[in-house]
């Protein structure tokens, strides 16, 4: 029976091959979006865990050992750390001195440089930032003392840590060599000496969500003593669930969309078979013998549409990475995986294609051997529509109504795939470009952060900080500023924690609304109003001249300038504010108790525009808040100021690729001895954030020219089928006068239907969306990618025209009017 199946597919080889493609373009297509995923996935993951560590978060300064942290908590990998103190290595850093067992060193994908981690108790690493100051140029094997707390230690270096505490997550309320990460790490041995808590890095396993809610749980069951790792969740994690999810929802449109397209040839192939089907049954075959003709036919296709995807399957896996991640991860293991779970794919895909089969087996089953034998498979035409049939008057619009309505099923899936994919196509490119358009006005380089987070409390309206923010000096920053390549340094102060306060009498209708916009009531402190939300600029007497100000001003020292982005009504409402002055102020901790700093400032002007800062001809700086403008100086002295926080370094045009790696190596250098700190290469930045959205229209364009491609080849099929079968009806027409020109401009004029019905459909979808939707660009910018979409469609399907004109053009009148014995 097998030897019989074969020999049938032979015998109509193009039947075979048209089949098994499209079956093979359906199983490439699936299996390479679940490979590139999975190769994609992988590479994030692994490198946001070399980079954030792979634990799920850091429980700190607990009462608990490792052996009853696993016994209270199921399901949990745990590393234990001990912080023992700190000690000063340069004239305002501190590095962080602890111990880490080897499940930590697992854990946060510690990595060295050269050497290994201490076993003994003279013994010790360090972090390579750490390696300034009185341990500059220690090397491997040397002695050096460090005072850890109040004692002296004499240690030998035995390796370097590669940098990996300024990238990990810490706790907003974190103080350095309290409840952050070794810098120097010093054997178990030597902790005896200090009693200190445990604290732990630790890690659940399962889905994403259900590891973050777990790490949340386990935080707060000890009063909030750690934090999330919300780097590896943010920067990996997260972005491996996305390009999941959108895998699966793109594989399943691809085979939902396909099941029309495949049952349609199977049909056509299964009609076009039954003289076959009507000899056997004559000479006495069963309808199980027929059965199984078709499932050795349908194993036997499969097979063939198989070996046909394996090659398609590695070109579109490789197109997809290419044109979006651009990375990714694989070794023996995930291979092995990847692997076994396309088996699977392909398992439940042909389990589809055979459904489809005996589904339309059992369809012809029904038929006698006479119809089988003299193909009866008419076309029928629906009652419903004979109102549309009768509304036109000429032969022509008859002849084509009833082609289209001859099955009105395939005339609306078709029209709704041509609609969906030409939305697929046009709102992919939608979300693609209105997530470019927010990165194009960025001009700066690099962003640094030296904290991102902070804790603070609310005393008397004022905030006060739990722990001194860390920040770049200003001599860091200066040296920084004379970097080769470096244009501008746009600086942010550490000034958190520092409120502005205005008289009552001074409240101007413009503050007033400010006040409103941001609070519900006034806030006061020492019968002062406070502005909420001030941000402050702080600028350096040479950068005076590149503001934008109504006039030139000299005395600087001691004053400020209000920029208030809230527009005046009144013109006079300004002068009660110039020449007064406003206070500075700030409540903070020391040993002895609570302290409070105040500085008075004389308002120089007030200024009714957003902050501009003319950095060259072509970069400008504009801040839309409520600004406190004044001399770095003036801020110095006020004793209000103590570093900057924030960094945005702007290079300059003609910047060579030598200086770009030793500006970028500078970058890294300033920030790695900040736990928690933040740097951003924009270029970088951009890329990165861009390529989830690359993959959606990567994952867009396969779904569209998938659903297209088969979506022509099954309207090809159908306008052929039908034409073939009604041959001899065709034929007396062409007896009677008709050209086969008349018969192709029916052909070409029901496809042309086709487009226009879902061009329509879909244009009407389009505006409604796009019009409801938020957009950066004008309606036209989105029509021109649907336009486009259409024009496609319309190139597919007039390919199909003109294979089925070159078919009949061949054929004679008397082979349409010619009955088959």
């Amino acid at each position: 029976m097998f030897n019989l199946s074969m020999k049938i597919l032979l015998s109509r080889k193009k039947w075979l091959f048209l089949i098994a493609g499209s079956i093979a373009i359906v199983l490439s297509s699936v299996a390479s979006i679940f490979i590139a995923s999975e190769s994609v996935r992988s590479a994030i993951k692994q490198k946001a865990q070399n980079t954030y560590g792979e634990h799920t978060g850091v429980l700190t300064n607990i009462t608990e050992t490792k052996k009853s942290l696993l016994k209270r908590n199921k399901g949990i990998s745990v590393g234990v750390y001990q912080i023992i103190g700190k000690t000063k290595v340069s004239s305002d850093r501190f590095a962080t001195v602890g111990w880490m067992d080897k499940k930590s060193i697992l854990l946060g994908h510690l990595k060295l440089i050269s050497g290994r981690f201490p076993e003994k108790p003279n013994e010790v690493a360090i972090e390579s930032a750490y390696l300034q100051g009185p341990l500059k140029n220690w090397r491997i094997a040397e002695k050096r003392t460090i005072k850890i707390g109040n004692s002296t230690k004499s240690l030998r270096l035995v390796g370097i840590v590669k940098n990996y505490s300024s990238q990990w997550s810490v706790a907003e309320d974190f103080e350095k060599g309290v409840n952050d990460f070794p810098n120097i790490f010093i054997s178990k041995q030597l902790t005896t000496n200090y009693k200190k808590n445990n604290s732990f890095l630790f890690k659940y396993n399962g889905s994403t969500k259900d590891s973050f809610e777990k790490s949340i749980d386990l935080i707060n069951h000890y009063d909030r003593q750690g934090t999330v790792n919300s780097r590896l969740f943010n920067n990996g994690l997260n972005q491996c669930d996305t390009i999941r999810t959108l895998s699966i929802t793109f594989q399943l449109l691809i085979v939902i969309l396909s099941l029309f397209s495949i049952n349609s040839l199977i049909l056509y192939f299964t009609q076009d078979q039954h003289k076959k089907l009507g000899i056997m049954k004559s000479v006495g075959a069963s309808q199980r013998a027929l059965y199984r003709i078709y499932i050795y036919q349908a194993v036997i296709i499969f097979v063939l549409s198989a070996l046909f995807s394996f090659p398609i399957v590695y070109s579109i896996q490789s197109l997809i990475i290419h044109f979006s991640y651009r990375e990714y991860f694989s070794n023996f293991m995930l291979m092995i995986e990847m692997v076994g779970m396309s088996i699977l794919l392909y398992i439940g895909l042909f389990f589809m294609i055979l459904f489809l089969f005996l589904k339309n087996v059992k369809e012809s089953g029904t038929l006698h051997v006479q119809e089988l034998l003299n193909q009866q498979n008419r076309v029928s035409f629906s009652e419903r529509y004979k109102s549309v049939f009768k509304g036109f008057h000429s032969s022509y619009g008859k002849l084509l109504v009833k082609e289209l309505f001859s099955n009105p099923k395939q005339f609306y899936l078709t029209v709704l795939i041509l609609c969906f994919s030409s939305l697929t196509f046009t709102f992919t490119n939608y979300i693609q470009k209105d997530n470019l358009y927010g990165w194009e006005g960025l001009k700066s380089k690099y962003y640094l952060n030296s904290q991102e987070a902070f804790s603070f409390k609310t005393q008397q309206n004022l905030k006060v900080l739990s722990h001194q923010g860390l920040t770049f000096t200003e001599a860091e920053v200066k040296k920084l500023e004379k970097t080769p390549g470096v244009l501008y340094i746009d600086k942010t102060p550490f000034m958190e924690d520092v409120e502005t306060l205005i008289d009552r009498k001074m409240i101007t209708p413009s503050i007033n609304n400010w006040i409103f916009n941001e609070n519900s009531a006034y806030k006061t402190y020492n019968n002062k109003i406070i502005i909420p939300d001030v941000k402050y600029v702080l600028l350096n007497k040479d950068d005076w001249k590149n503001i934008e100000a109504p006039k030139k001003y000299k005395d600087l020292d001691g004053k400020a300038f209000i920029y208030n982005p809230v527009n005046k009504k009144n013109t006079n409402e300004d002068k009660i504010l110039v020449g007064n002055t406003l206070t500075l102020v700030r409540l903070y901790k020391t040993p002895t108790g609570m302290k409070t700093s105040q500085k008075k400032l004389k308002i120089l002007d007030v200024i009714h525009k957003p902050f501009k800062y003319r950095v060259s001809p072509s970069v400008e700086i504009k801040k839309d808040d409520f600004i406190i403008l004044m001399d770095t100086q003036t801020a110095v002295k006020s004793g209000l100021f103590h570093g900057f926080n924030e960094l945005e370094i702007y290079t300059k045009k003609d910047i060579s690729h030598k200086e770009k790696m030793n500006l970028d190596k500078q970058v890294k250098s300033l920030s790695s001895t900040f736990p928690g700190s933040l740097v951003q290469n924009t270029s970088q930045l951009i890329k990165d954030d861009n390529k989830i959205y690359n993959y959606l229209k990567v994952l867009g364009m396969l779904l569209f020219f998938v659903s297209l491609i088969l979506t022509a080849i099954s309207v090809t099929i159908m306008i052929f089928s039908k034409y073939q079968t009604q041959k001899r009806q065709w034929g007396i027409y062409l007896s009677l006068g008709m050209s086969k020109r008349n018969i192709m401009q029916l052909v070409f004029s029901e496809i042309f239907i086709y487009v226009f019905v879902s061009m329509i459909l879909s244009m009407l979808i389009c505006c409604i969306g796009l019009i409801m939707l938020p957009r950066q660009y004008p309606l036209v910018f989105y029509f021109k990618y649907f336009l486009l979409s259409i024009l496609i469609e319309i190139s597919f399907l007039i390919i199909g025209g003109y294979i089925i004109n070159r078919s009949l053009q061949r054929q004679s009148i008397a082979s349409f009017l010619r009955r088959d014995e």
